[in-house]
């Protein structure tokens, strides 16, 4: 198996726990990069203002995130263009959907909204029960995050995917 090269982004109170469980699956970067240390002063955060340093640290992982979404399109175009097999393209459009949060096959309009409490009140008893739809976006970071990773994991075992940018790179 190959080792994976990868850079790691985060605060250095989240970095922590994340680099833990990377550690303890045999995963470790080859980079680490977190914000400087914070100048001392007024404009410094009260350590017990815990609201505003996770909207800080949520705000950071978000920017850092939108980076790896955006590398998606161009890991699908190298992996189509070194060669890889229908099957594998498919199971890596596939995780970029669930990356980005998007449906294989999109909910027809007529479908997205439920009807209302008086529509279905006005419905014959003989009319089956509306469908209820289901979130399928595993948007939390964390679920991004393990996709990012079976995508890496999947880009590992294509024995032709060599790219030429570090950044797309395993």
């Amino acid at each position: 198996m190959r080792s994976i090269n990868f850079a790691f982004f985060g605060t250095s109170h989240i970095a922590t726990m994340v680099l833990d469980e990377l550690e303890k699956v045999g995963l470790l970067p080859a980079l680490v990069v977190t914000l400087p240390p914070k100048k001392q002063g007024a404009a410094q955060l009260q350590m017990g203002d815990a609201e505003d340093l996770l909207a800080l640290a949520v705000d950071e992982r978000q920017l850092i995130f939108n980076k790896v979404i955006d590398t998606c399109p161009y890991i699908v175009s190298q992996a189509i263009a070194c060669g890889a097999d229908e099957k594998t393209i498919e199971d890596i459009y596939q995780i970029t959907r669930l990356i980005f949060g998007r449906r294989a096959v999109p909910i027809p309009k007529s479908e997205v909204n439920p009807p209302s409490e008086t529509e279905t009140e006005k419905a014959p008893e003989s009319d089956p029960a509306p469908k209820v739809r289901r979130s399928a976006s595993h948007a939390s970071f964390d679920n991004r995050n393990q996709h990012f990773i079976k995508l890496v994991s999947l880009l590992e075992h294509i024995p032709s995917y060599n790219s030429n940018e570090a950044h797309l790179s395993v």
